[in-house]
């Protein structure tokens, strides 16, 4: 009797200054522009705009975690194509720095409800917050464990 063969996605995530991810996976979930969308082997053709939030790989069990910062994605016979400005790892996120970006941008809320200066940048600062906000997500995740060597390429 022959082993059965299971079927998997083969992911793709590439930043404009390295490829970030490429291997088989069993299940991704990934924040469109629409909300979470989960994919599986055989998921009809289809193409999304990325929000800013957590990428999560599934293989054997076991997850990984991205920070993923807007792009588009593509899924077509079982290959996801993953084209994004920016994505993390956990190890890669400055947990420090993101909580120090919450905190200064929670003080000049505050600052400006009381003063009424004008000096909060509503979309500037919206932003950097919900950049902040996911890295912080993804940083609380424990390492990828062997199933996902972040190395592997």
């Amino acid at each position: 009797m022959e082993p059965k063969h299971e079927k998997k996605i083969h992911l793709r995530i590439l930043t404009p200054t390295e490829p970030k991810v490429e291997r088989d996976v069993d299940m991704v979930i990934l924040r469109t522009t629409g909300g979470d969308m989960g994919i599986l082997p055989d998921h009809e053709t289809y193409y999304c705009a990325l929000d800013y939030g957590v990428f999560r790989l599934i293989n054997r069990g076991k997850e990984g975690q991205l920070a993923v910062f807007g792009g588009i994605a593509e899924i077509q016979d079982n290959v996801l194509t993953v084209l994004t400005p920016e994505a993390q790892w956990p190890k890669d996120i400055d947990r420090a720095k993101s909580e120090a970006i919450c905190a200064e941008i929670e003080q000049r809320l505050q600052r400006e409800d009381a003063e009424d200066t004008g000096a909060f940048d509503s979309k500037g600062d919206k932003a950097r917050l919900r950049r902040a906000l996911v890295r912080i997500e993804v940083s609380e995740h424990p390492a990828p464990g062997e199933d996902f060597d972040v190395d592997e390429q």
